[in-house]
């Protein structure tokens, strides 16, 4: 019934990255109208789609990757046009199609070795769309150079496009805080990827957004790994301000001596186990004499691997109380 009910609540949202490459798709269209009736918009359209991102930093980057694919597979698509033009004119059409079959080696593997395994696909589409022209009447270069140039027209419409903001008031003065725990991130500390991409958004807009929560900034640096926070973050219930760009407690509030004290004679008596987070300088260390029961142990081996947190088997220092 649960899973009906938010079925039934889901409203079809269009984003404003869809109507945008939608745009962009559109706008190659027109380009080929103007063009030449004889062009395919097949590239620029591709091109346009692959190269919208969510945020317009990433946008040169897939550009740069997506002009990078196109010259692979165009190289080895004019290596097997010259190959069966000018080397094996008069090869039937079976040995063609095995060479080209086995040239999609090459080809995957070149994509690897430069680290853009993720752009293989891509590869193999423009080097398959060369090598086709095998099967067909007309200057085989002619139409290598429209392919090259459908590409760049893709990547600078997705550029343009991308870049495109409306313009709206904006007030910057306000700050939006957020609480993070079963608020922002669900019941496994995790964001959605639709909220990440509002958010930075937001951010890059200029919108001053930032958290609060319970949790230590070493758990707040897996969390917002991949998202564009400028701000610190209220973290441990407000003991701390954190600015996790450049790992720094901005500022802190410790709990008073005869408090830490009291609680140690709590915890003596019942002997209950108990972490003690200190802050020394930017670094927390987390001393604990002994594991008093099966959970302490749990925690410890979960969280013992984060290279932001560190823990110390040992008596809680006088001097950090």
């Amino acid at each position: 019934m649960k899973s009906q009910e938010i079925i039934h609540n889901t409203k079809f949202h269009v984003g404003k990255r869809i109507w945008k490459t939608a745009v962009a798709v559109l706008i190659c269209f027109i380009i080929h109208m103007l063009r030449s009736e004889q062009t395919f918009p097949f590239f620029s359209t591709i091109t346009a789609i692959l190269c919208m991102q969510p945020y317009i930093g990433n946008v040169g980057k897939i550009a740069v990757d997506q002009l990078l694919g196109t010259s692979i597979g165009v190289v080895y698509g004019v290596v097997i046009l010259f190959l069966f033009q000018y080397g094996f004119p008069d090869a039937g059409i079976l040995p063609v199609m095995i060479v080209i079959s086995l040239f999609i080696i090459p080809v995957i593997k070149t994509a690897v070795l430069i680290r853009k395994a993720e752009m293989a696909h891509f590869v193999c589409v423009v080097f398959l769309c060369m090598a086709m022209y095998l099967f067909q009447d007309g200057d085989p270069y002619a139409y290598v150079l429209d392919r090259v140039l459908d590409s760049l027209i893709g990547i600078v419409v997705a550029l343009a496009v991308n870049s495109l903001n409306l313009p709206r008031k904006r007030r910057k003065e306000l700050l939006f805080v957020s609480a993070l725990d079963d608020t922002l991130a669900d019941e496994h500390n995790r964001i959605s990827s639709y909220s990440k991409i509002e958010l930075n958004r937001m951010i890059d807009d200029g919108a001053n957004f930032t958290v609060c929560t319970e949790q230590t900034p070493a758990a707040l640096r897996d969390i917002f790994a991949d998202m564009h926070l400028n701000l610190p973050v209220i973290a441990m219930n407000g003991a701390v301000l954190y600015d996790i760009a450049h790992n720094k407690y901005i500022h802190k509030i410790p709990l008073k001596a005869e408090f830490v004290s009291a609680l140690n004679r709590i915890l003596s008596v019942t002997q209950a186990g108990c972490f003690y987070n200190t802050l020394i300088q930017d670094t927390i260390l987390i001393y604990f004499e002994d594991f008093k029961n099966m959970a302490m142990q749990e925690i410890y081996r979960d969280l013992r691997t984060n290279p932001y947190r560190n823990f110390v088997c040992a008596k809680l220092p006088e001097e950090t109380i």
